[in-house]
C-alpha cells in the first residue's frame, strides 16, 4: 500500500468517525435538551462535513489515478 493510499484511508476514517460522532450526538440528545434551531445547525454541520469529505475523496482519487497513470507510463517507457 502506498503512502498516499494510507493517508487517504486514514483521512477517510477520521472524517467518518467525526461524522458518526456528530450524528450520534444529534440523534441521542433529547428533544428538550436541544432547541429546534440547534438541531438544524447540527444537521447543517453534518451536511457541510459530508460535502467536504466528498470533495477530498474526489481530489485524492484524482491524485491516485494520475499517479498510477504516470507510474504506468514510466514503466512502459522503461520496458521499451
Amino acid at each position: 500500500m502506498t503512502i498516499l493510499a494510507m493517508m487517504l484511508l486514514a483521512g477517510l476514517v477520521t472524517l467518518i468517525l467525526v461524522l458518526v460522532a456528530l450524528a450520534v450526538r444529534a440523534f441521542y440528545k433529547r428533544k428538550n435538551d436541544l432547541p429546534a434551531q440547534d438541531q438544524i445547525q447540527v444537521i447543517q454541520e453534518l451536511h457541510r462535513l459530508a460535502q467536504r469529505l466528498e470533495k477530498r475523496v474526489d481530489s485524492l482519487e484524482t491524485i491516485l489515478y494520475e499517479s498510477s497513470r504516470r507510474k504506468s507510463r514510466e514503466d512502459d517507457e522503461k520496458s521499451l
